[in-house]
Order: C-alpha cells, then structure tokens, then sequence
C-alpha cells in the first residue's frame, strides 16, 4: 500500500546547504483517547437498585482493608462486602460489563480483560467513616486500570459521602444521583469525605488487562 500517492516536491535543491525554520515538540501518532474520568447514568434500572440495597442489607460486612500500608481507621473506616459470579449475580456483572466496553471504548481505550476481583459493595455509615486519598493502583495487586463507582443510596438518605476526583490542582466532586456510575483510570487520587448522616452504599469494581507498557 503507498504511503504517498504522489512524491512531494519542495522545489529545494538538497545539493545546496538549506535552511530550516527552527521549531520544536513531538509529532502525534494517535490522538489521545483517555480522559480523566467519565460517567453516565442509570447503569441500574431503579428496580435493580432496589434488589442491590436489599442485597446489601441482608449482607453481613467486614471491615474494609489497605493493601499497601498498615490498617489504620484513620486512612480507611467503611465496611465491605465482595461478590462473585454465580446464578443469583451474574446479572450484576453482565450489566456492568455492557457499561464498562461502551465507557471505555469511549473514553479510554485501555486493554481489559476481566473483573478479576469480583465486585465490592461498600457501607459507609455516620458518623464518620470515610476513606482519604488513595489510588486503587498497587505493586500487591492486579493490573487495575479502570475503578467503576455506582452511586446505590438515595442522596436524600444521607449526607457527607462524597466522592471525589484530585485531577491536577483541581477537585472534582462527583454527583451523588442513585444509578449513576463514575469511571477512572486506577492511577487517580481520589477519596470518600465522611458520612455525617445516615448511610451510603456504593459498588465498586476494578477492571484489570495485561501491565501497561
């Protein structure tokens, strides 16, 4: 296949010393496809919401781990409960699935491959659990590359909790709609401020796929 269908003629004798205008910077070869964050809404219908909070009410929780330093309430205070596929949630992971290929065939362009992880439901209750910054990227763990958020509770059941985004010196602070779904590359600093009131259930997963290189 030509690259050039036609030769291109600079009407320059490359005989004779020439001179170029100076200039300076890369030359793109691909436009860059990964955005800082996405989301969208209504990964759940309302109904499937409902079936998840009753889920997670129903659910006996643990107490939520660091993987990279030492426990400590005062970096990480929520409790957690993970799921994995079998016949009674593998309609929580092919719905995910489906929003996960279109966001990042969006907006990211990572390689994945799996859930590898399962998914992990998330409670924070009043007065005060939260999580600080953090970055769900460690040497201990898979290759994540994409943290997915959905937004379970209703706002109106609680306050504090909110989730946000450290994009350079700028915060982003995620809405708190129920149905709505967050996605980030695993690298981003991101934190849960406290819950003040009431209690907030979130679901969480990491999308893993070959190291990046």
């Amino acid at each position: 296949m030509a690259l050039c269908s036609e030769p291109v003629n600079l009407e320059v004798d490359l005989l004779q010393p020439v001179s170029l205008e100076s200039s300076s910077g890369g030359y793109n070869l691909f436009t860059e496809r990964c955005h800082s964050y996405a989301w969208c809404d209504n990964v759940f219908e309302k109904n499937e919401i409902d079936t998840l909070l009753n889920i997670c009410k129903s659910l006996s929780f643990d107490k939520g781990q660091i993987a990279s330093i030492h426990q400590s309430d005062e970096v990480r205070n929520s409790n957690v409960k993970f799921l994995y596929p079998n016949r009674m949630t593998s309609w929580i992971f092919e719905k995910l699935t489906d929003s996960i290929h279109h966001m990042n065939e969006e907006y990211f362009g990572f390689d994945l491959n799996q859930i590898q992880e399962g998914i992990q439901l998330t409670r924070y209750e009043a007065p005060q659990q939260h999580y600080v910054w953090h970055l769900d990227r460690s040497l201990s763990l898979p290759t994540r590359k994409l943290s997915v958020v959905v937004q379970l509770s209703d706002p109106e059941d609680y306050s504090g909790g909110e989730l946000e985004l450290m994009l350079s010196d700028d915060i982003e602070t995620f809405k708190k709609d129920q149905g709505s779904a967050i996605f980030f590359p695993s690298w981003t600093l991101h934190r849960v401020k406290p819950v003040t009131q009431g209690v907030r259930y979130s679901l969480v997963c990491w999308v893993s796929g070959p190291p990046f290189k």
